[in-house]
């Protein structure tokens, strides 16, 4: 095998993982935790695009209720999606990822100008911090829990839990 042949070979077995490194453009929102970026909303789903999930943070699922002090349910996976909206629609945002996950989704940590938006919606209390990808936003999560927002107002159980004990 020439040279060039070993380098185009390698180029093309190196240029799929190449292609899923970063993401930038206008989101549009799946979830709580998930975003296709360059995607189009369409009959209420997000088609094309990107599929971006939020590294090391786990939202509810949108079907998930949680409870409130006075045993209300109430549908926080779909308030953890529209808090998610209200930070990234109609701003470009940028998604630096290194891996994907087994839905073949870009996982990475995703910016709107300075603020990273996996962290705000730690912070706001929209999103739990996801120990067994990174304990770089458990600080945060302790701040907003000890607030009670968001979520934390709430009764709920853990958003991957959740999705075990739902399965299809």
């Amino acid at each position: 095998m020439t040279r060039s042949s070993l380098l185009l070979v390698l180029g093309l077995t190196l240029m799929p993982m190449l292609a899923w490194a970063d993401a930038e453009g206008l989101p549009c929102v799946v979830d709580g935790n998930t975003i296709a970026i360059g995607g189009h909303r369409s009959l209420g789903r997000c088609n094309g695009g990107v599929m971006v999930r939020l590294f090391g943070i786990d939202a509810p699922d949108l079907a998930q209720t949680c409870l409130d002090p006075q045993n209300r349910e109430w549908r926080c996976g779909l308030a953890a999606a529209a808090n998610l909206l209200e930070l990234i629609k109609r701003r470009n945002v940028v998604c630096k990822g290194n891996s994907q996950d087994a839905q073949g989704r870009l996982v990475a940590t995703c910016q709107v100008g300075a603020l990273d938006v996996n962290r705000e919606l730690v912070r706001q209390g929209w999103a739990t911090a996801s120990s067994r990808e990174s304990t770089m936003y458990s600080l945060v999560e302790g701040e907003a829990r000890n607030a009670g927002r968001g979520i934390w107002q709430s009764r709920f159980d853990a958003p991957a839990e959740w999705r075990r004990q739902h399965a299809k």
